[in-house]
């Protein structure tokens, strides 16, 4: 942890709003007093505030990146609560990890739709873990880090995963009736009005256009399986057109 921390006395042009005294004439001494000390390790004992110099300061200290920056001030201020202190958690980027569940278990269930193999116990374990708990926690990570958008992706496309094995595996455990295909149609069209709007979602903040293409494709996705579900029927026709339309789905999936 000491590697990844600097304690630095604060230029003159930076804020002094970290350290808020009882006085103006507290105030003066206590910076006076920080003047007087040498940059220290945290580890032996530093007293630090954290501050945030502007970006038009000419002599301000400038920290590797990830840095953590910290100010010394003097123990009186510390001792009488005036002093501000914060350390800012750093950790790893979810995003991969969420984005490798999502994409590896799409797209082994479009190799399932475009007639590669059954549907079977291997998809739906990657639906429960990578696709589903691997993105859920991704999701609660990214909600931690401020990531409002991946937060609501994640979470939303981790549950996604779970309630589709829930409808293949609970009427296979007899606890609830298999799901009609005018049902499973409403099912996945809904999941693709969800994601247009995410798609929305990505032109307004301006997303790299690669994430914005990743959801337009799910739309369609979505919705080809939906019309897949709405058009079977007894007639012979409509069977080879739904599983035509799912073959199409699985390759535009891919």
């Amino acid at each position: 942890m000491a590697e990844n921390v600097v304690v630095e006395m604060p230029p003159e042009s930076a804020p002094q709003e970290p350290v808020r005294s009882r006085s103006s004439e507290h105030s003066h001494e206590s910076r006076e007093a920080a003047k007087q000390l040498n940059p220290i390790d945290l580890e032996k004992g530093a007293l630090a505030s954290v501050a945030s110099p502007t970006p038009s300061s000419k002599n301000m200290f400038q920290p590797a990146p990830g840095t953590q920056v910290f100010y010394v001030i003097d123990a009186e201020t510390l001792m009488n609560g005036k002093a501000l202190i914060g350390i800012k958690e750093k950790g790893s980027n979810p995003g991969p990890i969420g984005l490798l569940g999502f994409g590896l278990t799409t797209f082994l269930l479009n190799l399932h739709n475009a007639g590669a193999f059954e549907l079977n116990s291997m998809i739906l374990a990657m639906g429960l873990a990578y696709g589903g708990l691997a993105q859920i926690i991704a999701g609660i990570m990214e909600q931690v880090r401020g990531n409002f958008f991946a937060a609501v992706a994640f979470i939303s496309y981790g549950f996604f995963w779970w309630s589709f094995v829930f409808l293949k595996i609970l009427p296979k455990m007899g606890y609830a009736e298999a799901t009609e295909p005018d049902a499973m149609g409403f099912y996945l069209f809904i999941w693709g009005l969800f994601t247009l709007c995410m798609f929305f979602a990505t032109l307004l903040k301006r997303a790299p256009w690669m994430l914005s293409w990743l959801f337009i494709t799910l739309v369609v996705l979505f919705w080809l399986l939906a019309i897949a579900d709405w058009i079977t029927g007894d007639s012979e026709s409509l069977t080879n057109a739904s599983n035509t339309i799912v073959k199409v789905a699985g390759y535009e999936g891919m």
